[in-house]
């Protein structure tokens, strides 16, 4: 429960405007608590259950955690991580499962199946040709991966699949841009540490992702969705702040996060478990709350879901092919298409945010990838059979 007093210490001590005044504390603590209102009761979450992971986990937690920070090439224990396995794969209460292993850290697991098999996925979401995003662009903006030395290359994960003796390990960085924050329209710039582990568990492959931020993220940037209100498009301003009424002026940042993803074939589908860990807010208080961890590992199962089951969903040779396309298009191609996109967007959806985009929104600034990113992810629409803005003919060399 967020008590009066709490919020007032923390609107007195942040407020960047106190000029000593109660009219100026009074107004800082009313925003305050309007944000911490949109923090706590976003609109797209349920209320559910809430228990403690068990205890007999820990071990095997502590062990991932531990080496989600180390970039060597030692090896990987399978043995260690087999409670979790096991837990994934039990029949469970639909409840939010929390962790207390990081402290100040809000945590929630969850689980959920994707109908592919497991070397499909590898091909697709671990594939140095093609941007992990392309099966999130919901939670994802954009990333890129590189990997951590020579010895070290993602295609492996593909490439020895089949004749998996021993676990393949691979490691590197990966830089991610998100989309804006359900409950706040914040966007956020950060760089992780990347460690993959294909291994045999018993009868089934099993493939571990370990995700450590490296620093804390750039300060949080206004967007604004607009279109289709289940899969909206996004535009992303420059104006670094909130969207949330009243608080255009707060810098807020994803301060640390960490996620250990476990992806368990049996080989029809697959069973996919996330333990996540973030603390995210401003003026160094964390304001994600253990559902706001948890609604975003459903919002990112979900468009994998979307996505990597629907029946046109392009082969990854295709999308390579297409990606080799896009990145032979000069620079100032891809802004004019951008520009056409968000014309003809405008003109399409009556709630594109037109002031916004006006005011805030410069295209000319935007890096070559961010103005890719616009098109390939219009691509993906297109070839999903999803309502877009584009058709084949604004983007012929796709196809």
């Amino acid at each position: 429960m967020i008590k009066y007093e709490d919020l007032q210490m923390i609107a007195q001590r942040s407020n960047p405007f106190n000029l000593g005044f109660q009219k100026m504390k009074i107004r800082t603590f009313l925003i305050f608590f309007v944000l911490c209102l949109a923090f706590v009761f976003p609109n797209n979450v349920m209320a559910i259950d809430k228990k403690e992971l068990p205890k007999e986990l820990s071990p095997a937690l502590s062990y991932l955690i531990s080496i989600s920070d180390d970039q060597s090439s030692k090896g990987f224990d399978p043995a260690k991580v087999s409670q979790i396995i096991d837990f994934i794969l039990k029949d469970k209460k639909k409840q939010i499962y929390f962790s207390k292993l990081i402290k100040k850290r809000s945590s929630a697991y969850s689980d959920y199946t994707i109908e592919t098999d497991l070397k499909t996925f590898i091909g697709y979401l671990f594939n140095p040709d093609i941007p992990s995003a392309f099966a999130a662009p919901i939670s994802i903006r954009l990333s890129w991966w590189k990997p951590l030395n020579k010895s070290f290359n993602l295609v492996d994960l593909s490439s020895r699949f089949d004749s998996l003796t021993e676990p393949v390990i691979v490691k590197g960085t990966e830089h991610t841009e998100t989309t804006p924050d359900d409950s706040t329209g914040g966007y956020y710039n950060y760089d992780l540490k990347n460690s993959c582990f294909l291994f045999k568990y018993k009868d089934r492959k099993v493939l571990i992702s370990l995700n450590k931020q490296i620093k804390k993220s750039t300060v949080g940037y206004k967007g604004y969705p607009f279109g289709p209100k289940k899969e909206p498009y996004n535009i992303y301003s420059d104006d670094d702040g909130l969207t949330t009424f009243g608080l255009g002026w707060v810098s807020s940042y994803v301060y640390d996060s960490l996620s250990i993803s476990v992806y368990i074939s049996d080989g029809k589908s697959i069973k996919c478990g996330a333990f996540n860990w973030m603390n995210a807010g401003w003026a160094g208080n964390n304001m994600a709350k253990k559902k706001h961890v948890y609604n975003g590992i459903h919002k990112y199962g979900n468009a994998l879901r979307t996505i990597l089951e629907n029946k046109s969903l392009p082969s990854s040779e295709t999308l390579k092919k297409s990606l080799k396309k896009l990145d032979e298009i000069p620079k100032i191609r891809l802004l004019e298409l951008a520009k056409n996109f968000h014309t003809k967007a405008e003109k399409k959806f009556s709630n594109f945010p037109d002031d916004e985009y006006e005011d805030d929104v410069k295209l000319d600034k935007f890096s070559r990838e961010q103005l890719a990113a616009i098109i390939f992810t219009e691509y993906i629409r297109i070839m999903l059979g999803k309502e877009t803005v584009f058709t084949k003919k604004d983007i012929p060399f796709m196809f």
